[in-house]
């Protein structure tokens, strides 16, 4: 099958990807957001943002803004001293982006593959906007491409254009690969990419994540910006009462409709490691966006993090 003969929502080409550049609008990932925002709150503190940082305390000299005065060292000195401020650094951002199997799958709008790949290119224009680096990291089932932080608009494409192949080979591999710890492996490389004060985005369904997974997030939170998209699709948490076929990729199981029992347990399985993610992330202070497979992602994006929709 070729590239053209799959739907924008199962396959999301590099000139879908290049589309989402006009959505790039109305959000950020810095502090003030309205308090309906994910981000708001004490979430807020965790995103350093950009602007003025305090840099020193010394004598005042005319002409210096009066705003600036630091009343406690004047009054402990007795002599007026001002606060001086420096222009913060870049923050040069990171996104690793999930393109493995559990990612090909969705019962509503579009798959979560083509969601999270929507999410990283409209994350990576509006880094690109606020005129910082932007790399990334494409996770698939056989490999991982990397991308250094730059600030270029070249680089970025070469971003979008990998994230476009992966999606494309998800849908024409007839093999699928068994379950990996990819996704931990590639958390754990992004330590050796990564120093501090950086923006990480990291966009998966985390299904298979495990406490590997969630050391390796904390370790970023500690000293960088972290925001976690997780991608949801409606059916891994609320399975439908028909005939079903599960796979592992290699086996095929059907669900009649009266093996209840057999459903309900997946369903408590299911809901039990969704909750638990977030609970744990929750614990870590480290914001969870999350994302579903049936409404436009730009929508849903500008919703959690507090700013207006574009129409």
């Amino acid at each position: 099958m070729k590239k053209t003969d799959f739907p924008s929502e199962v396959v999301a080409t590099f000139h879908d990807l290049m589309k989402m550049e006009h959505y790039a609008v109305g959000f950020n990932f810095l502090p003030r957001h309205s308090i309906h925002s994910i981000l708001s709150g004490k979430h807020a503190s965790k995103l350093r943002g950009r602007g003025l940082d305090f840099d020193e305390v010394r004598n005042y000299v005319p002409g210096d803004d009066v705003r600036n005065i630091d009343w406690k060292v004047t009054a402990r000195t007795k002599k007026t001293h001002v606060k001086v401020f420096h222009e913060e650094k870049e923050r040069p951002a990171l996104i690793v982006v999930d393109q493995s199997n559990s990612m090909f799958f969705g019962s509503q709008h579009k798959l979560k593959s083509v969601v999270a790949a929507e999410l990283a290119a409209m994350a990576g224009f509006r880094v690109l906007k606020s005129g910082d680096r932007i790399g990334g990291l494409v996770i698939s089932n056989d490999e991982v491409e990397f991308v250094r932080s730059q600030r270029n608009r070249a680089a970025f494409m070469h971003f979008l254009q990998l994230i476009a192949k992966k999606n494309l080979k998800l849908a024409q591999e007839t093999q699928k690969t068994g379950f990996s710890k990819r996704v931990s492996d590639t958390l754990a490389r992004v330590h050796q990419l990564v120093t501090h004060d950086f923006l990480v985005i990291v966009i998966s369904d985390f299904v298979h994540y495990d406490e590997e997974v969630i050391k390796n997030l904390v370790k970023f939170s500690q000293h960088n910006d972290l925001i976690v998209m997780k991608v949801n699709d409606n059916m891994e948490l609320d399975i439908p009462n028909e005939k079903l076929i599960i796979t592992d990729g290699e086996k095929q199981i059907p669900l009649e409709g009266n093996k209840q029992q057999v459903k309900s347990k997946m369903k408590e399985y299911s809901t039990k490691k969704h909750d638990e993610f977030e609970d744990k992330m929750k614990a870590f202070n480290i914001p969870v966006l999350k994302i579903n497979t049936e409404e436009p992602s730009q929508q849903q994006l500008r919703k959690l993090i507090g700013g207006s929709i574009k129409r």
